[in-house]
């Protein structure tokens, strides 16, 4: 006696057969006798092979696998016996013809659940796990409720399987107490690594505000389209740092009988790194349009949280000054830009200088 069964054990696409051979003893016992194996040697053309891996660690058995491309379906469902005391492979062979690429894989499982493979690559083995449950987020930066966050910041999502982006579907970042988006990024934008999508931000959030971090619905699906569940608002929040502010100046803000100076000093609440091409100006409080000085911020000399910056030539005498500062001429230690100053918000004016008393009087006569 004989049965057959097929297999293509070498995985290169074709279909192999594998002959048991047998001869009935006494008492209805099976004898084995000689196995061959008949290796299919033909021309190989389009192929995939789909190997299934239940839930429930299971061989499949009662799975139905639909294959579509080039416009054709194709079915194959997974059984436990196919010929006499033998059963094919239950990784499931198709053959596609001329056809190089597959639309879709549907496989509906013993359980019942119905899982799609869009775009699968052709000519392979394709290992095909139950999952009908979307990507999930388990981590992401800047982490829930955290403080001091550089309003530069990127974004990191990372996923407990390889993701996708769906374009359209975007991630939104809301002002506490706002009802409208301050920003979005579409998910498409973000950069991928394995199971990890960085996103940067289009403009740069406000200093010292708390914002709510929501996300749609589908924004993510894996390799069998199940799409990512919503983050919905209060899952995810942080607050932004404080941007470099001016706590103190020298001179002081409408000091006077200022002596002719030669520096400006001013101290941040935090260290801070000058940045070329923004300016500090000083104007007559007479003429606030044309700057009498204009010195770039990277020319300034700075310890620590202070900068000072060398006037030249020298102040006039008796006159009223305002002096402004750009805004962002100044950074910290995570690129925040300091807040500007206007020129109404820092002046003084110098001293007249010293006076002098000339003896003897101008056009005495009878000098001793």
């Amino acid at each position: 006696h004989y049965s057959i069964s097929t297999i293509d054990y070498d995985q290169n696409g074709l279909l192999d057969v594998a002959m048991a051979h047998f001869v009935p003893g006494e008492s209805d016992d099976i004898l084995p006798a000689e196995n061959p194996l008949f290796r299919n040697n033909n021309t190989v053309r389009n192929w995939s092979l789909v190997k299934l891996n239940p839930a429930n660690g299971s061989d499949a058995f009662g799975a139905r696998i639909t294959l579509t491309a080039g416009g054709s379906a194709y079915i194959r469902e997974i059984a436990s016996t196919t010929s006499l005391v033998s059963r094919n492979s239950t990784v499931a062979h198709f053959g596609l013809g001329s056809t190089s690429s597959i639309t879709n894989i549907q496989v509906r499982w013993p359980s019942g659940a119905v899982q799609n493979y869009p775009l699968p690559p052709a000519n392979q083995l394709l290992v095909i796990d139950e999952d009908v449950a979307g990507p999930v987020i388990t981590s992401h930066t800047p982490a829930n409720n955290a403080t001091a966050v550089s309003p530069n910041t990127s974004v990191t999502l990372v996923f407990d399987e390889a993701p996708f982006a769906v374009p359209g579907k975007k991630i939104f970042f809301t002002k506490t107490g706002d009802s409208s988006p301050f920003v979005s990024i579409d998910v498409s934008s973000g950069t991928k690594t394995v199971n990890q999508f960085e996103f940067t931000l289009p403009t740069s959030l406000e200093p010292l505000t708390e914002y709510n971090v929501t996300i749609d619905a589908g924004a993510f699906r894996d390799r069998f389209a199940n799409p990512s569940a919503a983050m919905t608002a209060g899952t995810w929040k942080f607050q932004t740092s404080d941007a470099p502010a001016i706590i103190s100046r020298v001179p002081a803000h409408n000091a006077t009988n200022v002596s002719a100076l030669t520096t400006l000093s001013f101290t941040f609440n935090k260290p801070i790194t000058a940045v070329g091409g923004k300016f500090i100006k000083l104007y007559k409080s007479t003429d606030l349009v044309n700057a009498v000085q204009s010195i770039d911020a990277a020319t300034s000399a700075i310890t620590g949280s202070t900068a000072v910056v060398t006037l030249s030539p020298k102040l006039e005498r008796s006159i009223t000054y305002q002096v402004s500062i750009d805004a962002g001429a100044f950074v910290d230690g995570t690129a925040i830009g300091s807040q500007g100053l206007a020129a109404s918000q820092w002046s003084f004016t110098t001293d007249p200088g010293p006076s002098y008393t000339v003896l003897p009087v101008h056009n005495t006569i009878n000098v001793a």
